[in-house]
């Protein structure tokens, strides 16, 4: 047991990234939280973004608010109304997401040339290059975050880390403990350590029939996870048992990658009724 998790500390030990400072930067709800910037009556108040056009419409976005009701995002929107009496619903407005999009790129690019904008209010950046200009990275994160409050009137989470894996859950951490403004720094080195108490579900994923598999395990945090044997994770998990492997040790070696194409919302349009006709779908 000693001998291998020895191999597999000297495996993680090559493939850390040294060096980098990462940041992620999270806008909760950012379809509403760009809403409620436009129409302050909209704060504090149950509110959800979805397609009102059919009767199977889901639930896009879902305000603190709405969640505190018990609404969540794939929520069918009729069961949604019905869950909350007083609830507020959002047409989804892409143009005007896509716009808050570019005003929160543009902040961002101030501090660094090298970040990648995920699904809207989401992004990381690689800081590692920018460290003279703005000194330590956690007090960067925290002038990023008072730099989009300042000139967008939104508020942030903000994760650092060596790694883009760890940056993300720290954002989703301090998130968690009920700050979704906070900020939260993981030093170097101390990866491992931070991820062991956390649930498993912190880890990208970790969803679903992955999660059951892992609870039949009786693997409940990242600790337990990190001591299973890579070679028995393969058994159950196939390919992703690796990868799981070395999340749970808090490995990621992607680089930040600035995308071509910005993020942007799909609209599906549902059919009231099941059908296979294939004209009646065509048209």
């Amino acid at each position: 047991m000693f001998a291998e998790r020895e191999r597999s500390k000297s495996i993680s030990d090559q493939m850390k990234p040294s060096g980098r400072h990462i940041i992620h930067i999270d806008v909760a709800d950012f379809p509403i939280a760009v809403e409620r910037v436009l129409e302050p009556k909209l704060r504090q108040r149950p509110v959800v973004v979805a397609v009102e056009t059919t009767t199977r419409s889901l639930v896009f976005s879902a305000s603190e608010e709405a969640r505190q009701q018990g609404i969540f995002r794939g929520m069918p929107l009729y069961m949604a109304k019905k869950q909350c009496a007083d609830l507020r619903v959002l047409p989804p407005n892409e143009d005007l997401y896509r716009r808050a999009t570019q005003a929160m790129m543009e902040v961002l690019e101030k501090f660094t040339p090298v970040y990648e904008p995920l699904r809207f209010g989401h992004a990381y950046l690689d800081m590692t290059g920018s460290t003279r200009l703005f000194g330590d990275v956690k007090d960067a994160a925290a002038s990023i975050q008072r730099e989009m409050r300042a000139r967008l009137s939104l508020g942030s989470s903000a994760g650092v880390a060596a790694n883009k894996l760890v940056s993300k859950v720290a954002s989703d951490f301090v998130s968690g403990l009920g700050d979704r403004f906070g900020l939260y720094d993981v030093r170097r080195g101390d990866e491992e350590y931070f991820l062991a108490p956390l649930s498993v579900r912190y880890l990208p994923g970790v969803r679903n029939k992955v999660y059951d598999e892992l609870r039949d395990l009786n693997v409940r945090i990242i600790h337990d996870l990190a001591e299973i044997h890579v070679e028995h994770l393969q058994m159950v998990f196939g390919r992703f048992g690796q990868v799981l492997h070395q999340r749970a040790l808090g490995i990621d070696p992607r680089p930040v990658q600035p995308v071509r194409q910005a993020p942007e919302m799909v609209e599906v349009e549902q059919l009231d009724d099941d059908s296979n006709d294939y004209f009646y779908l065509l048209a």
